[in-house]
């Protein structure tokens, strides 16, 4: 059975402009750093190899130097295979990203370029990479292709998911919740999403490993997924709060809020 871990939504190089420079420089560390967490629980768990279900990057033009890094961070545990697919915000359309990334990739680093199945130990791996921005149609159509019979069979995607109900055709570019049964997979690793949500027991989003504000209220974390069985591990190096204060009048309302803070 296959043994991996599920992230996605890293967003490298997020400039945070609304942020001091030292805490900019700080949160765009901590997204960096979020690699080496990843193949610290990876191997910690005994996963073969991480999923990065899109958005592993900001923009479809990250410096040159946050490509680097990120490879140069991967390639740090060469035992530790990597598959990154494109997302959204770094689609199909980042030519000149994703030819950089070819040519710079390290052995342990997959790029799901295309949707041709990826073989890894007891599985198969079928990406649905994000062509453009808003590729008009739902690209997990193409996970219905044929595998090698008995392997699992591990979708790999991006973007929204939506109920059909309503429609028999759909929703342009959104995801049926119930993909992995019309494709057959065991499991389908969604990114977009930057909490962890469960579409369906097959079908997850793992959300961000390192969170950029309070809006997902649980902490952050990653799937780890050893031969069928799903596990939550912590991912995350900072907390974000959002603190509630039950003012009356004639409170100090400024010491208040001065006594919840760090």
């Amino acid at each position: 059975m296959a043994r991996f871990l599920h992230s996605s939504d890293l967003h490298l190089g997020r400039p945070f402009a609304r942020f001091p420079e030292d805490v900019r420089g700080r949160l765009r560390q901590a997204r960096m750093d979020a690699i080496a967490r990843l193949a610290a629980i990876a191997r910690a768990g005994g996963a073969t190899h991480v999923l990065l279900a899109g958005d592993t990057f900001d923009s479809e033009t990250p410096a040159p130097a946050t490509l680097r890094q990120a490879l140069n961070a991967m390639a740090a545990d060469p035992g530790i295979g990597w598959i990154v697919l494109p997302g959204n915000h770094d689609s199909l359309a980042a030519a000149a990203l994703w030819d950089r990334a070819r040519a710079e990739a390290p052995p342990n680093v997959t790029l799901a370029l295309t949707p041709a199945p990826i073989p890894i130990p007891g599985g198969v791996v079928l990406p649905a990479p994000c062509t453009h921005r808003r590729p008009g149609r739902d690209l997990t159509a193409d996970l219905d292709q044929p595998t090698p019979e008995g392997l699992p069979r591990i979708g790999l995607a991006h973007g929204g998911v939506t109920d059909f109900s309503a429609s028999e055709e759909g929703a342009p570019a959104i995801i049926p919740p119930d993909r992995a049964a019309r494709s057959g997979l065991a499991y389908l690793a969604l990114g977009d999403w930057h909490g962890r949500l469960a579409i369906g027991p097959a079908t997850w989003y793992s959300g961000t490993p390192e969170p950029d504000s309070f809006k997902h209220a649980a902490p952050a974390t990653a799937n780890l997924v050893i031969d069928g069985a799903l596990s939550r591990i912590p991912t995350s190096a900072l907390t974000w709060i959002a603190p509630t204060l039950a003012l009356t009048p004639g409170e100090d309302a400024p010491a208040r809020l001065a006594a919840h803070l760090p």
